[in-house]
């Protein structure tokens, strides 16, 4: 296991995290994402900023994504890919001009909880993930939705405010 906190700003192509424990960083980078998580890591108390594809990659099972802020000026706040599975996303911030998060075929038994998504989500052949109590503001409509053959848990009661769906 590897403890991680970077001295300043990291600009790169992205880092590549496995069995790995980063806090309180703050990665830039022009690459296809600031950080890929492959299994079992903690991401707490960060910001992820990708001038290109995604701030957040999560390719691999069992991480912790928790206090996040995430910003991808192009495609994915955060991309959940390659039957990604059982990963708790929680109380993270996910901003994007296309989709704050994404799931991808395949990836199954994930939870999403307590988040601030900005953007529409894309859900594409994707099940049995748990999305409870995200604030997601999307941009125009509740028609911005993205769902292809996914079938996925969503918690019923709304909370008191603006654009809360999930």
């Amino acid at each position: 296991n590897c403890d991680i906190v970077l001295d300043g700003e990291l600009s790169a192509e992205g880092l590549n995290l496995k069995n790995a424990y980063a806090h309180d960083n703050n990665i830039s980078v022009t690459g296809d994402y600031a950080v890929s998580l492959s299994s079992n890591n903690l991401l707490e108390n960060n910001e992820l900023y990708s001038d290109a594809d995604n701030a957040l990659l999560i390719t691999g099972s069992d991480n912790q994504v928790i206090g996040n802020t995430m910003e991808a000026r192009v495609n994915y706040g955060i991309s959940i890919v390659n039957g990604a599975s059982n990963n708790y996303i929680y109380d993270n911030t996910a901003t994007s001009s296309a989709a704050s998060i994404s799931l991808q075929q395949g990836c199954e038994d994930n939870e999403i909880i307590k988040n601030t998504l900005t953007g529409a989500p894309v859900f594409f052949k994707s099940s049995n993930n748990k999305l409870y109590n995200n604030y997601i503001n999307l941009r125009t409509s509740v028609n911005d939705f993205v769902f292809i053959d996914s079938l996925n848990i969503w918690s019923t009661t709304q909370i008191i405010g603006e654009r809360v769906y999930s």
